[in-house]
């Protein structure tokens, strides 16, 4: 829920994710299909809320969410509603991006969506008062580091990793194992606080990375789970479903 990638290559999409959270909520579920309105929809399950934080629909669409929307925030006391049902609710219907826009979010807390449907790449965030919505260009490299967490200029020391391991590779070709082993070892590793699989103590850790392929036809998403050591991969067919 804390960094992002998006990494177009030749025949479809790379898109990770690692979720850095307080240990005691490390025992989530690895992914497997759900059917949610009628649709099969792959997503790990966090085992506290129920929600998630990324998903792959067969109709293509992946969404991965963000802690924090552009600034950081003082957390309430209670929410309404968890931002992973959030999720839920928006991505199980056939147009997430007008479902986001009609949501309502009064009291739940901020956060930000990246959203890849219909060959188009979405920034949707909410600030806790207000929707923002931002169309990235999809034919381009992105990253996005969570603000709830990390700072302006953590961010992007973020940004100039990313950008040095991209400048080392063919981007057209890289594979999912490439895109998993970066959010695995990317930035300076004597910084647990701001690499990539960063560490805070006991309070905070990443304690997944999800990696997700997709192709027009199928997408196949890897689970890591860092904290029992293991590996999940779920394939699901893409039927562009409308």
């Amino acid at each position: 829920m804390c960094t992002v990638t998006f990494i177009p290559r030749s025949g479809g999409v790379l898109m990770a994710s690692n979720r850095d959270e307080v240990l005691l909520r490390s025992n989530a579920k690895a992914p497997e299909a759900y059917t949610l309105n009628g649709r099969k929809i792959v997503f790990p399950k966090d085992n506290k809320a129920g929600g998630t934080w990324i998903a792959i629909h067969e109709n293509g669409h992946v969404m991965v969410l963000l802690n924090g929307a552009y600034n950081s925030y003082t957390r309430g006391t209670s929410y309404r509603r968890s931002r992973g049902l959030i999720f839920l609710d928006i991505f199980q219907e056939p147009d997430p991006l007008a479902q986001f826009e009609r949501i309502d979010l009064d009291n739940i807390e901020p956060f930000s969506l990246v959203l890849w449907a219909g060959g188009r790449l979405h920034d949707l965030r909410w600030d806790g008062a207000r929707k923002f919505k931002t169309e990235e260009d999809p034919a381009l490299t992105h990253i996005w580091s969570s603000t709830a967490l990390y700072s302006p200029q953590v961010r992007r020391q973020r940004e100039l990793w990313f950008s040095e391991w991209l400048s080392a590779r063919d981007i057209a070709h890289i594979t999912i194992e490439d895109l998993t082993q970066f959010h695995t070892f990317g930035g300076n590793g004597a910084d647990e606080e701001n690499r990539l699989v960063m560490h805070l103590g006991t309070l905070l850790e990443t304690i997944s990375i999800t990696t997700i392929d997709w192709m027009p036809d199928k997408a196949v998403m890897h689970y890591k789970d860092l904290v029992h050591d293991t590996d999940t991969f779920v394939a699901l067919p893409v039927h562009n479903i409308l």
